[in-house]
């Protein structure tokens, strides 16, 4: 589990098709996965490149996308858009302490799974 730098340049693949890798799907960490010695692994691609699509396409956002969150102004929207609003600063609205959570950041996504 953790942040992979070692396919960065294609977001984990995510960039460029997956090249030779047909049995890979956006957000499952397969890319180059056992080439890279890894039998499992749960890949995330770090803060800021997590968001370099407006859309998920690593586990981490993907997950993210699927935690429904609410604003203090009671708005629910889902973390994906949380955390784009409060890595990048636009849409502050959905950024405050109900919607980016301790639960949500990335280290401690990954700290807890990797304790699974």
């Amino acid at each position: 589990v953790g942040k992979d730098d070692l396919t960065m340049k294609s977001q984990l693949g995510s960039k460029n098709g997956y090249p030779g890798c047909p049995e890979c799907r956006p957000g499952d960490g397969l890319y180059h996965q056992a080439a890279l010695g890894f039998s499992d692994a749960l890949r995330s691609t770090g803060k800021k490149a997590v968001l370099e699509t407006f859309s998920p396409h690593e586990m981490y956002g993907f997950w993210l996308h699927n935690q429904t969150v609410v604003t203090e102004r009671g708005t629910a929207t889902n973390a994906w858009e949380a955390y784009f609003a409060c890595m990048l600063f636009s849409l502050r609205h959905l950024c405050d302490k109900k919607t980016f959570t301790d639960d949500l950041y990335e280290d401690n996504w990954t700290a807890e799974n990797a304790l699974k």
